[in-house]
């Protein structure tokens, strides 16, 4: 879907005709032209870029809406265009359209609209979020204790099936539970030193080599 629509916009090269008969290699390459090979230059130790959008992108249930793929290429255009300075858009112009910093830069709109719309369309969901009012930003961290928040069993499973939350049942401690960031930032949770662990649930749950 990015490909086409980087042909839609006539960037990087990108032709519709050309969608089909390629592989998932050779797409991978070919939008290195729009998002870089890593978020970082090409020999550093950062995530290769696809990976990472994917893995930002993608719920517990390893669930990518294209709505949430259009935001996000809207927000990270929108951010090298208006804070070109900052993301220091002619070091990396070289290399590609979109700089790491306006890559991660980008995930917390789309994460912040992404809990607007679920709020919408699910009731149970926004009540949820109604109540993490009264915790302070500084109880917001992952892992959780569903205790922690005073969450019933109904809301657990409820935010389960959406793919919100992720029990690590391997994790003997009781703050065993997960988020994806496409929903940690909208919700306000901090995830310092969480990701590493939160991509290898998504390994567990979506298969090694998608991630």
């Amino acid at each position: 879907m990015v490909f086409w629509l980087c042909a839609q916009s006539k960037i990087i090269g990108a032709e519709q005709i050309n969608i089909e008969s390629l592989s998932q290699q050779e797409l991978i390459e070919k939008l290195q032209d729009l998002w870089g090979k890593r978020l970082g230059s090409d020999h550093s130790k950062e995530a290769y870029s696809y990976a990472w959008i994917f893995a930002a992108l993608t719920d517990f249930n390893g669930r990518l809406q294209a709505r949430d793929i259009v935001r996000f290429l809207y927000n990270a255009a929108k951010i090298t265009v208006e804070q070109s300075n900052n993301i220091q858009f002619e070091k990396w112009s070289t290399s590609r359209l979109l700089p790491p910093q306006s890559i991660r830069k980008a995930l917390k709109p789309c994460s912040e609209k992404k809990v607007e719309e679920a709020k919408e369309e699910y009731p149970e969901f926004e009540k949820w979020v109604e109540t993490l009012r009264q915790y302070s930003v500084e109880l917001r961290s992952i892992p959780f204790a569903v205790e922690k928040f005073c969450m019933e069993p109904k809301t657990v499973r409820i935010l389960e099936d959406m793919g919100v939350i992720y029990e690590d049942k391997e994790k003997e401690d009781i703050a065993r539970f997960y988020m994806p960031e496409i929903f940690r930032e909208g919700l306000g949770f901090s995830g310092k030193g969480a990701r590493p662990r939160v991509l290898a649930l998504k390994r567990k749950i979506l298969g090694r080599g998608i991630i």
